[in-house]
């Protein structure tokens, strides 16, 4: 079977639903350990922060977004820990649409660029 019928299977296999959430596990080549991208995520993170204080409407829709997610247990607030070497975060933005004069704001999942090489 070629990589991407075998990459297939293993999404599916790895498919549940908890709680109305989809959940789904990376896909990964063997053992390899994740980089550490802790430094990234909180970098990405100051760069929102400043994007919220700069527009309301913004913080305001985060605000409500990103509290509806913790409520729902879809995200969970990241601890600051020392010796996280074993964690990997998902960074997130805020994405703006306006089509037909209505504005809509969603929160995207990010895959931050990553300095050393990780093979998933």
């Amino acid at each position: 079977m070629n990589t991407r019928g075998t990459a297939l299977q293993e999404f599916h296999a790895s498919y549940s639903l908890e709680d109305q959430r989809r959940v789904v596990s990376l896909p990964r080549k063997g053992n390899t350990p994740l980089p550490s991208n802790r430094l990234n995520a909180e970098r990405q993170f100051r760069r929102l922060e400043q994007r919220l204080e700069r527009n309301a409407a913004l913080r305001y829709m985060y605000h409500d977004h990103i509290l509806d997610y913790i409520k729902k247990g879809q995200v969970e607030i990241a601890p600051f820990e020392e010796g996280t070497a074993d964690k990997f975060y998902l960074p997130h933005h805020a994405v703006k649409k306006e089509k037909r004069g209505e504005v809509k704001w969603r929160i995207v999942l990010t895959d931050p660029p990553m300095k050393t090489t990780c093979h998933l």
